[in-house]
């Protein structure tokens, strides 16, 4: 999108005489070199800001990209709209009366498609006269914990915006073997941590969980690349010790995982191509008036393509592919429905090297071919009841592995 009131494009003209090709030639290219450097790239950037405790929309919020006369405020459904903003990585503010200022830090604005945020305000403390008390209080167990947000996935390098890799850049967590993202923190296994989607507890959510394990055979946790595109992520949370209590069976850790909402107001589509594989996604709306939308997200992996090709990787042949939906309904008197599905396949089969001379390892005089597919979907409810908000989720999960 470009903005006519951000492009400026001064030309003088006068009498010129050109004569040659050569000078025609010349000036066209010095015309058309005038007209790109006058244009600006811009994009929108909407959303919606709520109350952190209840989920109610602020109405008469003010929400301003720094650093530009980008700014807007929200209506009485909570919802804004920034037309206009040019390209790149931007802060924005929000703000609203009694409530603490946020800043968000590095929005990344492509051109590609809309940015979409969902914000959260708390309301601020306040101050009142004080009252000293003395006296002794138990001490209070934090659970550490770190945000993953949706705009960090592509930031980190040699995580192959993979959450549960760029997780590792967290203070304690660290990955046991390069091959796989089998999650550490503070020296425990990685088969104590545990996996969960939209606040549900589910089985290992990985492509290839046999990657750098002894003759692959499947591990318990982790994997060569997680099922979820990142494409699909929306903020996510890395409890880095025990727990809180709906985390029951987290012992040495959690990985919550969110799945973004589809664009509401606009369709739109987007192809990426990298090491990993081949991604595809679109996104739309079922209805404006109601707000429903959907997000579907494909992806095939670069080396299962190369391998159908007959490009040869030695020994070994990998391939995955995933398939991701997120379908949202929001209603005016019974709350927000959401229905969400992961899924995928994958294969990894490797062939004994002929010499044996060659044989380094226990599975260098083996044909091994591995295969795992895994699946989770589910229901979930939204619904406020004054200053409560109730979230009821029902997931169904399944894992299976051949050797």
């Amino acid at each position: 999108m470009i903005n006519p009131m951000n492009s400026s494009l001064n030309l003088n003209f006068s009498m010129i005489i050109l004569r040659g090709t050569r000078s025609c030639m010349t000036a066209a290219f010095m015309l058309l070199t005038c007209f790109v450097y006058g244009q600006t790239v811009t994009q929108t950037v909407r959303g919606r800001v709520l109350d952190a405790t209840n989920n109610k929309p602020l109405n008469e919020a003010y929400i301003h990209v720094q650093g530009f006369d980008s700014k807007s405020a929200s209506n009485t459904e909570g919802v804004f709209v920034i037309e206009y903003v040019p390209v790149g990585r931007h802060v924005v503010e929000v703000s609203f009366v009694g409530y603490e200022t946020l800043i968000l830090t590095d929005v990344y604005v492509v051109s590609g498609k809309e940015t979409i945020l969902e914000i959260s305000l708390n309301q601020a403390n306040t101050d009142l006269q004080t009252l000293p008390v003395i006296g002794q209080r138990a001490d209070r167990s934090i659970v550490p914990s770190i945000k993953l947000l949706e705009k960090d996935r592509f930031q980190y390098t040699a995580t192959f915006a993979d959450p549960a890799r760029y997780a590792t850049y967290a203070p304690g967590v660290a990955i046991d073997n390069d091959q796989a993202n089998n999650i550490s923190i503070r020296g425990i296994t990685p088969n104590a941590l545990q996996w969960y989607l939209e606040g549900a507890e589910i089985v290992n959510p990985n492509h290839l969980n046999n990657a750098g394990t002894l003759t692959d055979r499947a591990s318990a946790n982790g994997g060569g690349v997680m099922i979820l595109s990142a494409n699909m992520l929306d903020n996510t949370t890395l409890y880095q010790g025990i727990a809180p209590p709906q985390y029951g069976n987290a012992l040495a850790g959690a990985l919550d995982m969110n799945i973004r909402k589809g664009n509401n107001q606009r369709r739109q589509s987007s192809v990426g191509i990298s090491t990993i594989g081949f991604d595809l996604a679109t996104e739309g709306y079922f209805s404006k008036a109601s707000g429903a939308s959907y997000l579907v997200n494909y992806r095939y992996s670069f080396t299962g393509l190369l391998n159908k090709l007959g490009v040869n990787f030695g020994d070994e042949a990998i391939g995955y592919q995933d398939l991701s939906i997120h379908l949202n309904f929001p209603t005016k008197k019974v709350g927000t429905f959401s229905l969400f599905a992961i899924g995928g396949s994958s294969d990894n089969i490797f062939t004994h090297k002929k010499i044996p001379s060659e044989w380094t390892s226990d599975k260098d005089n083996q044909d091994i071919s591995f295969n795992g597919r895994m699946g989770a979907a589910g229901l979930k409810h939204q619904i406020n009841f004054g200053n409560i908000r109730w979230n009821t989720v029902f997931v169904a999960s399944a894992l299976d592995n051949t050797r």
